[in-house]
């Protein structure tokens, strides 16, 4: 059992304190590592050995629309805005979900060419169903095709 956490690193803190969790679900982003209490919140999980499911990854689309003068310090990278964002909160140890809310196939194709399965079926083996989880990204890259 989990819950979607919505508070202060302090009352995290508290929740954590009595009571045994699967997960918690945080809003993380590279944003709100900086300008809020993200990073806090993933220590916190990450110190209580707590997974860690992300919520708002792209800030709302935010970190999506950058203003010229970001853009222009990713154009060397590769890949758009919202996959920069991605990568952020998909390579942090402890985050085993990112939820990220799309409003059309280009975003979708996008999101999932970023967490681009390699079919090592590492992931299957700490599956808690037993998923075959390199068989399903399969069939979804099939259906976007």
């Amino acid at each position: 059992m989990g819950f979607s956490f919505h508070g202060t690193p302090d009352c995290l803190r508290e929740l954590l304190k009595n009571n045994c969790w699967d997960f918690v679900q945080i809003q993380l982003n590279y944003y709100d590592w900086y300008q809020g209490t993200a990073k806090q919140q993933y220590e916190i999980l990450r110190e209580n050995g707590i997974p860690i499911m992300v919520m708002e990854p792209v800030h709302g689309g935010m970190l999506a629309n950058l203003p010229e003068e970001c853009l222009q310090l990713l154009e060397k990278q590769s890949g758009s805005p919202a996959t920069w964002a991605l990568r952020f909160v998909m390579n942090l140890p402890g985050v085993t979900v990112v939820l990220s809310g799309m409003s059309d196939m280009r975003q979708t194709e996008e999101n999932v060419n970023t967490a681009a399965c390699i079919g090592c079926g590492n992931c299957t083996a700490h599956c808690p169903q037993a998923l075959d989880i390199p068989c399903y990204m399969r069939e979804m890259a099939n259906l976007l095709k």
